[in-house]
């Protein structure tokens, strides 16, 4: 992906955090990533910093890279990371800490965004998807 695109991504993605905690509408045509990937936003409530893995069929876990503590990080997952029905699971654990949460399988598809909000108490996640 162009260093542009991911720019552009980043600041729309985040642009949306800066309203503050109101209902905001999904993000635009725009901001969606190229074609062949999926947009992944991490929105960390959590005062630990996350390692954050895209977990493939038979558990093979992709870094795709750390979620800073109360901050909210983008990452791309290619689309030959997900399964060939177009799913994907999610995985962020804690760094020097205990616990870990992961999503549900998530059906996406080329282009989507998903968002996932990690709180500080992390069974109480969520998980949404553009």
């Amino acid at each position: 992906m162009p260093r542009a695109a991911i720019t552009t991504l980043t600041l729309m993605l985040t642009a949306g955090l800066a309203a503050g905690c109101h209902h905001r509408p999904p993000p635009q045509m725009e901001a969606n990533p190229q074609g062949g990937e999926v947009g992944i936003q991490i929105v960390n409530h959590n005062f630990s910093d996350m390692d954050v893995f895209a977990l493939e069929n038979g558990g093979y876990r992709v870094r795709l890279g750390q979620a800073t503590g109360k901050a909210t990080s983008v990452f791309v997952v290619p689309w030959r990371h997900l399964s060939t029905s177009g799913t994907i699971r999610l995985l962020a654990v804690p760094i020097g800490g205990t616990g870990r949460y992961t999503t549900g399988l998530l059906s996406v598809r080329p282009g989507s965004i998903v968002i996932l909000t990690l709180e500080d108490i992390l069974d109480q996640s969520s998980v949404s998807i553009f």
